[in-house]
């Protein structure tokens, strides 16, 4: 059998579940879950049914034997599993959402794995930047000192959003961690810098958001802005392309690298730049449609588009003509 059946085989539509097989060929093409990737053997949890089944995947996955198309049946029988167990309602059957599948499976994985963890930070802050760095680490261990994990460390990030009075100089900060970014998209025209523009701008925020400030003590419409602080080995961007109502089916541009360096922190400007490795896209109407996937296979450095069964080569010219919703960048 040809070296070319790894990564590079179909899944078996088990019957609406196209929208799990988009997020599986997208999270299957990250290093992070490569089956030889060392990293991820080790904390691998042998007594944990769904991460065993997982882990089984990949290997099929990127086994160079067997057929040209994997039937994803003990991995969705041990999902469900999973979510019936901690009370998630997830229906395997419906026409479900690519990004709700992600965000509750990476959630079990987590929970199958992590540890208590020690998070500190050594020395004394001279300045403002190493006084927010203090803080973030401690924030980041108040969400995770008990619930650490290799999901936790390969694919969640931190933001900063600072609230500012506008009527003195005095602001609030805080700190929150993220797996997902969700972007607005911003007009019919744009490309994902104008959508991450749009997230990191500073807004000021309406009536219904009244503030008192605790300095000049007034009720004020405060400004709000928000900068990406810590960026992590993976970053899944969420395109909002879905209201209760409608579709915003817009073109938004994408780049093959995603430099993020305008949208950090100064303490993290390190040249922060991400190579696009799959998306997600969904075709027909927001109540009825199908989904499927592109991802660049790190063996061949080919792309190809994953539709359930059927795996084909595509182009660069047809990749970047897509109108993806969901998109999965790498850190180079």
């Amino acid at each position: 059998m040809s070296n070319n059946l790894a990564g590079n085989k179909g899944l078996a539509n088990l019957g609406n579940t196209c929208y799990m097989n988009s997020a599986i060929q997208c999270l299957s093409h990250l290093l992070e879950f490569h089956p030889k990737n060392d990293d991820f053997i080790e904390h691998l949890n042998q007594s944990d049914e769904l991460y065993k089944s997982w882990y089984n995947t990949q290997i099929h996955l990127w086994s160079s034997l067997g057929e040209k198309v994997v039937v994803p049946t003990t991995f969705l029988k041990k999902f469900m599993s999973c979510c019936a167990e901690k009370d998630i309602c997830f229906y395997n059957f419906n026409q479900n959402d690519t990004e709700e599948f992600i965000s509750i499976f990476m959630n079990l994985l987590h929970e199958s794995i992590k540890l208590r963890a020690e998070i500190s930070v050594d020395g004394t802050p001279t300045n403002q930047i190493e006084r927010l760095q203090v803080k973030s680490v401690k924030s980041w261990s108040d969400f995770f000192k008990d619930d650490y994990s290799y999901i936790i460390q390969k694919f969640y990030s931190q933001q900063l959003t600072i609230t500012s009075c506008s009527k003195c100089d005095y602001y609030t900060v805080n700190f929150e961690p993220f797996m997902v970014l969700s972007l607005e998209i911003p007009g019919s025209d744009s490309n994902l810098y104008d959508c991450l523009s749009s997230y990191t701008n500073k807004t000021t925020l309406d009536a219904d958001n009244l503030w008192t400030c605790d300095k000049c003590k007034q009720k004020v419409n405060p400004d709000k802005k928000i900068k990406l602080w810590k960026t992590s080995n993976v970053i899944i961007i969420l395109l909002k392309r879905y209201s209760s109502r409608s579709k915003k089916d817009n073109f938004v541009e994408y780049p093959l690298k995603l430099d993020l360096d305008d949208y950090l922190v100064d303490y993290e400007k390190k040249g922060k730049t991400y190579s696009l490795s799959g998306i997600c896209i969904q075709s027909g109407s927001l109540g009825g449609g199908h989904y499927y996937a592109m991802c660049q296979n790190a063996l061949d450095g080919k792309w190809r588009e994953y539709n359930d069964t059927n795996v084909r080569e595509v182009d660069e010219r047809e990749l970047l003509s897509q109108k993806p919703y969901c998109l999965f960048y790498r850190r180079t």
